[in-house]
């Protein structure tokens, strides 16, 4: 049978549609595929290939025109969530690292992914009454790496871990990022 009488059949079939976009969700994780295309903050600038490369994740190819064929870091696992259009991307911890779309309906099929932030610094300076510090924050678990003075940080315009100083529950903390990054800098709008 061709396509378009197979995508007839699933479109006057009762929730047809909905059908296929999980048997293609489930096919993408179980073939471990993850879009091509990526969707967020600096899109000029990243590619899914770099990002992938950056958090470990091999590229072995394309698997078609949405998608790349990968090998996933040790741990790390693609796992579906209740909508059919959405899956996620875990590392060990169970930490959600990439947030996956895939429409996999036949008259409108697009994949794309979104990374999940891991810091955030939240600044602290517009409350009521103003606090003149800003916190590095872990969003994973809400946890506070470390207190900045907003002033100083503001004239720097930017924010780089390396150059300040912590307690020692915030070192043991920053020592498990540093390794990995010679540095890590926020830059300040």
């Amino acid at each position: 049978m061709d396509d378009t009488v197979n995508n007839l059949l699933t479109a006057i079939q009762p929730n047809g549609i909905e059908r296929q976009e999980a048997r293609e969700q489930a096919l993408m994780v179980a073939n471990i595929r993850l879009p091509k295309e990526y969707s967020g903050d600096y899109k000029d600038s990243l590619t899914t290939r770099s990002i992938f490369e950056t958090l470990g994740i091999k590229v072995l190819g394309g698997a078609d025109d949405l998608f790349w064929n990968v090998e996933l870091p040790e741990g790390w696992k693609l796992v579906p969530t209740d909508h059919s259009m959405w899956s996620k991307l875990v590392d060990p911890e169970g930490r959600e690292r990439i947030s996956v779309f895939y429409k996999g309906a036949f008259y409108d099929r697009r994949a794309y992914i979104s990374l999940i932030n891991r810091y955030a610094i939240v600044d602290r300076t517009y409350e009521d009454p103003p606090v003149a510090e800003m916190q590095l924050t872990d969003l994973m678990d809400d946890s506070i790496i470390a207190t900045l003075n907003a002033k100083n940080v503001r004239a720097q315009g930017k924010f780089d871990v390396k150059a300040h100083t912590y307690n020692e529950k915030q070192r043991a903390k920053l020592a498990k990022l540093i390794p990995k990054h010679n540095s890590i800098t926020w830059e300040l709008e």
